[in-house]
């Protein structure tokens, strides 16, 4: 069992796609490795939490009428690696994901 399909508070945002969690989990794990916690992808934290807050929604990652649940997934997740990989490194590194409230916080090297 993945983040999103073991922790309500990380699928909730995600429920507007209309994609269950254990697809979610699997596109995750494809492209990413395992993700539990704390090695959870900034990719898919700064994605979760910019739909959590409302600054991303559904309506902003169009589907296709034929484009099954793990090819969408798989598009929202590309697209937002794409704009975390123009982030500066130090920006990109060092945040820790508590799944139970679904936030992230940035820490510094130490």
């Amino acid at each position: 069992m993945g983040i999103v399909e073991q922790y309500e508070a990380v699928y909730a945002p995600l429920k507007q796609f209309g994609v269950p969690a254990n697809v979610w989990d699997e596109v995750l794990e494809e492209m990413f490795g395992p993700t539990q916690p704390p090695k959870v992808p900034g990719v898919f934290q700064m994605i979760c939490l910019a739909v959590k807050d409302g600054q991303r929604e559904a309506a902003d990652f169009p589907r296709e009428d034929d484009m099954t649940d793990h090819a969408y997934v798989r598009s929202i997740l590309e697209d937002a690696n794409a704009f975390w990989q123009t982030l500066p490194p130090i920006d990109r590194i060092f945040w820790e994901f508590d799944p139970e409230t679904c936030t992230s916080i940035k820490v510094l090297p130490s």
